[in-house]
C-alpha cells in the first residue's frame, strides 16, 4: 500500500517518489485534473507517461535499486541532438526486505500502467564472481537477477490484463560506472540524481546508458516501432 512517499507490503518497503516530469511540454495532466486545464494538453499534443517508451533498470542486491526513464524517440533517434534532449520523465527508488519480496516488488513495477505495457525495455546489472566470499548475501545480486529474468521470460500480467513476456538485457557495472558511463555531474545536470544510497543512482545510470544504446542504427527503431505510441487527439 502507499504511505506518503513509501510503498509498503508486509516487511518490504520500497522507498520512492512520484515520477519527476523533466519535459512538461510532453506529458499531459492526469485524468482527475480539471477539464479546462487538460484542454491545453490536447492542443499541444501532450501524452500520458504510459504512451512514451521507457527503460526500467534494476541494480539487484541486498538492497535493490531501480529506475525508470521515459524518453521521446523522435529526439533520441535524431543523432544531431544530445541524448539528454530525449528525457521526458524519471523515477527511482530502492526495494528493501528479503529477496523474494524484492522480486515481487519488481513484478509490481511491471504491472504499473505507466511502466508496463508496450515500449518497455528491462535492463539488469550483471554479476560476476571476482573474489572468494562465502557470505549468503554475496550472491544476492545473482539470485535476484536470475529470478527477475525468469519472471520476465514467463510473463507478467500488465495493468490491461495482457500477459507480456520480456527479454532482460544485461549490463556490466563498468558500463554505467566506467569511463563511458554516467557521472554524478551528468545526473545532477539533468535532474535525475537521487541523494542517499547509491543503488537508485546506479540503476539510473544503467537506464540512461541503455537509452543511449538505442541510438545505434536500426536498434531503437526495431524495438520501439510505431505501434507503441499513442497519436495525439
Amino acid at each position: 500500500m502507499w504511505c506518503g512517499s513509501h510503498w509498503m507490503d508486509g516487511d518490504d518497503v520500497a522507498v520512492m517518489f512520484e515520477p519527476r516530469i523533466l519535459n512538461p511540454d510532453k506529458v499531459c495532466l492526469p485524468p482527475e485534473a480539471p477539464a479546462v486545464d487538460r484542454r491545453e494538453d490536447r492542443l499541444l499534443g501532450r501524452q500520458p507517461l504510459s504512451a512514451w517508451p521507457r527503460v526500467l533498470a534494476i541494480d539487484p542486491g541486498t538492497h535493490t535499486g531501480w529506475a525508470v526513464i521515459w524518453f521521446d524517440p523522435d529526439q533520441l533517434f535524431d543523432v544531431s541532438k544530445k541524448s539528454t534532449r530525449a528525457l521526458v520523465a524519471w523515477q527511482a527508488g530502492m526495494f528493501l526486505g528479503d529477496e523474494d519480496g524484492q522480486v515481487d516488488s519488481v513484478r509490481w513495477l511491471l504491472k504499473r500502467e505507466d511502466v508496463g505495457g508496450e515500449g518497455l525495455a528491462v535492463v539488469v546489472e550483471s554479476f560476476r564472481v571476482r573474489s572468494i566470499n562465502m557470505a549468503w548475501e554475496f550472491l544476492s545480486p545473482a539470485r535476484i537477477g536470475g529470478a527477475i529474468r525468469y519472471m520476465c521470460r514467463k510473463g507478467v500480467r500488465s495493468h490491461d490484463g495482457v500477459v507480456r513476456q520480456r527479454i532482460v538485457h544485461w549490463q556490466e557495472p563498468s558500463e554505467a560506472l566506467g569511463a563511458g558511463g554516467v557521472s554524478d555531474a551528468t545526473l545532477h545536470l539533468n535532474h535525475i540524481y537521487l541523494a542517499g544510497a547509491d543503488h537508485p543512482r546506479d540503476a539510473t545510470r544503467h537506464a540512461f546508458v541503455w537509452m543511449r544504446k538505442l541510438r545505434s542504427p536500426g536498434r531503437g527503431e526495431a524495438f520501439y516501432d510505431a505501434s507503441h505510441f499513442v497519436d495525439p487527439e
